[in-house]
């Protein structure tokens, strides 16, 4: 059983690293006037290397021979990792 101060805690953490997503969006948002179109261009360009392109990557390195060595010392999975 988790303890109800844990959840509130959790909410409240969840709760301050939307606000520091949020708040500087819209200051930038009412300062500079940005382009819609910029956002999802961003947005985009994100998903394809974050998620794309870089699981590809991490396939094909992990599901090699050398993934094999990488993956069996944690000193070398760190280095790959950072």
């Amino acid at each position: 059983m988790v303890p109800t101060s844990s959840i509130v805690f959790m909410a409240v953490a969840g709760l301050m690293a939307a606000a520091l997503a949020v708040v500087p969006a819209i200051v930038i948002w009412r300062r500079y006037k940005p382009s819609i179109l910029s956002f999802f261009i961003g947005a985009g360009t994100f998903f394809v290397f974050a998620m794309l392109l870089e699981s590809l990557m991490h396939a094909v390195v992990l599901g090699s021979s050398i993934g094999e060595t990488i993956q069996a010392s944690a000193l070398l999975y760190a280095l790959y990792g950072g």
